[in-house]
């Protein structure tokens, strides 16, 4: 009944508008307003491959207005910019989010002045809730090592304060201030803690994909699903209605591959309204080394081999989507090819991830997901290693078995005890699962030979081990996908590329223009050296603006400098 009168509202909402104008345009005036939109990047451009940001400036009908499409965290040597996260939240009206990797919406908590709602589909806020909530755990046992506290005693700080605090009359009032000013300060150093996700996630908004939202008055979003990841969309954006004069955008957010094994591919019409396109190229014109299918032949034949051998294999994925494509793979070999072997899922976070595919898989509703048949997600031939002692004990087994695990680019997690017990044992086998960061120790491990030293995370190990990576479970698309994704916009004025490096898409642009005509622009963002780029979108075109002017546009809501 709910879900009926938001759309009859967003219906009225509608036909409200376009009475409005079919009668100013009857009386000769033009009361309505032409909408300008500016727009900057503050991630996921100019060199910088993650941390998706995009900053708007709406003018319409006198009002104005800032959003933000994602909020994402920077990964690897530029981690250090999180910290100064150059917006003014208490000045944003609104914020979209395509989904819920890091990436794309961990950086929301930082968003510590924001009152707005945060709009995004059910499953990516349920995913990311819990991604919110490991990060700060993470956020806060890095800053309490930072000042010379160890995790555990951190750990044992929260433990007793809480315990403290639930009794009503304090027993040690002197040891709750210390316990309280100690956590203080550790939280003081942390990117953003647990009471800060608190905070944020209460301003989520789960919206219907394909319906019309009235964001603000005369914007409106429609989320559509793609194959990137459970819940993944992208995301078009309609500001001052549908005609001509219209300022009608789309964000691709991630977009995912078209022979995906998991993730239906949806049929779309065309689109002659969306006339500016934000696109993500991270894999360029570079051709695929594989399908999906064909990787999931190789792990089997991995697998398959190493329980032959009686080897262990140590399958590194991502907890939020190759992780859970390992279960329903592993099921797949154990009802196809008969794998015999202990299973066991090591990674806290990738257990409740898990469990979101497999109740959303469970509704038989799903938006995104194939048919998989009756259970893919089941997890009755899993041990699950959820607690630290569990964990420690799979580690030091050199019994042979299959671990599926997380943080592919082996900067952190558990994955580094592995690496710690198993870079030097003959019959450990690592399988990277997906793409890697070519500087990542992951990267750095699997291209080494063996019998090279190789220097992971500052600790030196002679390699022994074998090491796999298979390309085929990118989440990303190519550019075939990309290409699909700009002929769903036959009106285009003009595209925007993102999420990848510069001279990828300088290449893509290249390709591009063998083929379309309208203007292509790869922005840049502020990092010393190189300005941030602004742009202007009107109804008609969209131009790139000198920097000086960008910057005093966004004057109010923008908290970076002109570089000198």
């Amino acid at each position: 009944m709910k879900i009926y009168f938001k759309k009859l509202a967003n219906y009225v909402n509608l036909l409200y508008n376009s009475i409005e104008s079919i009668f100013y345009i009857y009386k000769g005036e033009d009361i309505m307003s032409k909408p300008r939109v500016y727009t900057t990047f503050l991630g996921a451009a100019g060199d910088e491959v993650t941390g998706s940001s995009t900053l708007l400036k709406i003018e319409l009908n006198d009002k104005t207005y800032f959003g933000l499409v994602d909020v994402g965290v920077v990964q690897g040597k530029n981690e250090n910019r999180n910290f100064d996260y150059p917006v003014d939240s208490s000045k944003i009206n609104f914020v979209l989010i395509t989904h819920s990797h890091a990436d794309h919406m961990l950086a929301l908590p930082l968003l510590r002045e924001y009152k707005g709602k945060i709009y995004g589909t059910a499953s990516a806020f349920a995913q990311g809730k819990e991604l919110l909530e490991d990060s700060a755990f993470q956020n806060e046992n890095t800053a309490a090592e930072a000042i010379g506290i160890t995790t555990e005693v951190y750990k044992r700080m929260l433990a007793e304060l809480n315990e403290l605090k639930e009794r009503a009359n304090h027993e040690n009032l002197e040891r709750y201030n210390e316990l309280v000013a100690q956590t203080e300060e550790v939280q003081s150093y942390a990117l953003y803690t647990k009471q800060d996700v608190e905070n944020i996630v209460k301003h989520f908004c789960p919206v219907q994909p394909y319906e019309d939202i009235m964001i603000k008055d005369g914007i409106y979003a429609r989320f559509i699903p793609s194959t990137h990841q459970n819940g993944a969309t992208s995301i078009e954006l309609y500001i001052g209605g549908y005609g001509e004069d219209s300022v009608n955008i789309s964000f691709s957010g991630d977009i995912g591959p078209g022979n995906s094994i998991m993730y239906k591919n949806h049929p779309y019409k065309p689109n002659n309204l969306i006339k500016y396109y934000i696109m993500e190229c991270l894999h360029g014109i570079e051709k695929p080394e594989q399908t999906q299918e064909e990787a999931y032949h190789q792990v089997r034949k991995i697998i398959m081999n190493a329980v032959r051998e009686k080897k262990r294999v140590i399958l590194v994925g991502f907890s939020l989507d190759r992780n859970s494509l390992m279960v329903y793979l592993i099921n797949r070999m154990i009802d196809d090819y008969n794998l015999c072997a202990n299973v066991f899922f090591d990674s806290p976070l990738g257990t409740k991830e898990l469990m979101h595919y497999k109740s959303d898989y469970a509704t038989g509703k799903s938006l995104w997901f194939k048919n998989l048949g009756r259970n893919p997600f089941d997890t009755n031939e899993i041990i699950f290693c959820n607690r630290y002692l569990e964990h420690i004990d799979v580690v030091r087994s050199y019994e042979p078995e299959v671990v599926i695990t997380a943080s592919a680019m082996g900067y952190g997690g558990r994955v580094i005890d592995y690496f710690n017990h198993d870079i030097q044992n003959d019959n450990a086998i690592f399988v990277f699962l997906g793409w890697l960061n070519p500087e990542c120790p992951s990267s750095i491990l699997h291209n080494a030979n063996i019998g090279d030293i190789v220097n992971i995370n500052g600790n030196h190990y002679v390699k022994h081990c074998k090491t796999y990576q298979i390309t085929g479970f990118s989440a990303h698309g190519y550019f075939p996908e990309f290409e699909s994704s700009i002929k769903r916009y036959p009106k285009l004025n003009a595209l925007i590329l993102n999420h990848a490096e510069r001279e990828t898409k300088k290449v893509v642009v290249e390709e591009l223009s063998k083929s379309y005509d309208f203007e292509m622009y790869c922005p840049e963002i502020s990092d010393g050296e190189v300005d941030q780029t602004f742009y202007l979108i009107t109804g008609e075109k969209m131009e790139e603006i000198e920097a000086i002017k960008g910057y005093d546009i966004f004057n109010d809501v923008l908290l970076i400098s002109k570089i000198d």
